[in-house]
C-alpha cells in the first residue's frame, strides 16, 4: 500500500464536557447529524451530507491558504442506549458514534470517529477518537505539520461544540 504502508498509526482521543441532562444529549446530537463539529472556518463539510453506513463525505480544509478536499465515507454509526460495558466505558448511558475512514485520494489513512455521550452522572461528552498515518509522500514529508492541523482540529472542534451548546 505504497511507500507509508509500514508506518505505525497516531493515535489520538480528546472529549469535552459540553452539557447536562436529556436536552443537552438531544441538542448535541442534532449538531453532530448537521457536521456542525468541522464548521471550523478554515475547515467544513456539507451540513446535509448524512452519516449513514456508505454515506460519501467530503472534508473540505483551508491549509495555508490553498483549499484542499479529503474524501472519506461514513464506515459505522451506532446509537446506543446502555451501550455495553467495554474498557473505558463505563458509566455511559447513552451514546451517538459515528466514523468515516479514508479513502483513495486522501493524504492520510485512517478513521475518525465523533462521539456524543450521556453518561451515568447525566453529564453529557463530545469527543473525537483518530488513527491516521501517511498515505501520500506529501503526509509524509510535513507530517509533523499534519499531526498539528489533527490537534488543532481537536481542539477547535471541541470549542465549536461548547460555543454551539451554550447558545440558545
Amino acid at each position: 500500500d505504497g511507500p507509508c504502508a509500514s508506518m505505525p498509526y497516531a493515535r489520538d482521543v480528546n472529549f469535552v464536557r459540553v452539557g447536562a441532562g436529556a436536552g443537552d444529549y438531544a441538542k448535541a446530537k442534532g449538531m453532530m447529524r448537521r457536521w456542525s463539529h468541522f464548521q471550523l472556518g478554515w475547515s467544513e463539510v456539507t451540513q446535509d451530507t448524512g452519516v449513514e453506513p456508505g454515506n460519501l463525505v467530503c472534508v473540505c480544509a483551508n491549509v495555508l491558504g490553498v483549499w484542499i478536499r479529503n474524501p472519506l465515507r461514513v464506515v459505522y454509526k451506532a446509537e446506543e442506549s446502555k451501550p455495553a460495558r467495554k474498557n473505558g466505558d463505563e458509566g455511559v448511558k447513552a451514546r451517538l458514534v459515528f466514523a468515516h475512514g479514508c479513502l483513495a485520494g486522501h493524504l492520510l489513512a485512517g478513521e475518525e470517529s465523533f462521539v456524543v455521550e450521556r453518561r451515568d452522572d447525566d453529564s453529557v461528552w463530545y469527543g473525537i477518537r483518530t488513527f491516521s498515518r501517511p498515505a501520500h509522500p506529501l503526509a509524509l514529508v510535513t507530517y509533523p505539520a499534519v499531526r498539528l492541523l489533527q490537534r488543532k482540529f481537536a481542539v477547535d472542534s471541541m470549542r465549536v461544540m461548547r460555543e454551539g451548546m451554550a447558545k440558545e
